[in-house]
């Protein structure tokens, strides 16, 4: 036997409010995600009193003329008669948003970052619930996803909506939580291929230690999730 999940109720009041004012409002109430994709121009008269969240969105849809379709968990509404905006993946890397956490969970970061870009942005249950401390404003979304993914052994994918994050299949395993501290400017001025450091701490063993902060280096990482400072010429060395 299949039990379903009861919708959430609605209750809406408008007198000529703009559609995209009450679509906010629906929305708000049944916590769930949407983004409007075009224009949307009309005035809604509506009064809803606790009614199924599909039955009001239907209302409102034939009210404004518009339509809707659920991707990746996401509602998109386009206008009636348009077909609904495909994304495209170097658009969306490009968008800017704020990387603001401290020892956060990844999957609240990765959610932080899919509100501002408008997609969704989510962490595979492959992915270890790692916790990362940034402060980043005014970067891409493409350097806050490598961000996230670099050191830790995890990647990023475009499913044609979004991004999903996952475990990588060519990364070793990382043994600690990457708890990585860097700011905007750190993010953004990182040399694309930098020099070795000649400040190497290493065993005989193949081990390695970072040189700025001396803690114990992972051969999959390539930046120190400790203090941020780039390894990866250093890791690429163990054994």
């Amino acid at each position: 036997m299949i039990f379903r999940q009861p919708e959430p109720l609605i209750t809406l009041s408008a007198k000529g409010a703009d559609v995209k004012d009450a679509l906010h409002d629906l929305f708000a109430q049944a916590k769930r995600e949407y983004a409007i994709e075009g224009n949307l121009n009309a005035r809604i008269y509506a009064n809803l009193e606790q009614r199924p969240f599909t039955v009001a969105l239907q209302t409102l849809s034939h009210s404004a003329k518009f339509k809707w379709e659920v991707r990746d968990g996401v509602y998109r509404i386009f206008p009636e008669g348009a077909a609904p905006k495909r994304l495209s993946e170097q658009e969306v890397l490009n968008r800017k948003v704020n990387v603001l956490a401290n020892k956060t969970e990844i999957r609240d970061v990765a959610r932080q970052i899919s509100q501002q870009s408008g997609v969704p942005v989510t962490v595979d249950k492959s992915a270890p619930s790692y916790r990362v401390s940034a402060e980043a404003r005014g970067i891409t979304v493409k350097q806050a996803l490598a961000h996230l993914c670099q050191g830790a052994g995890l990647e990023h994918k475009w499913t044609g909506s979004g991004f999903t994050i996952s475990q990588s299949a060519h990364a070793g395993a990382v043994s600690q939580p990457p708890i990585v501290v860097e700011t905007s400017a750190a993010i953004k001025n990182r040399p694309p291929s930098p020099r070795t450091s000649p400040n190497i701490a290493s065993t005989p063993e193949g081990a390695a230690n970072c040189p700025k902060c001396r803690e114990k280096l992972t051969k999959s990482w390539k930046w120190c999730p400790f203090c941020g400072h780039w390894v990866k010429p250093i890791t690429d060395k163990m054994g």
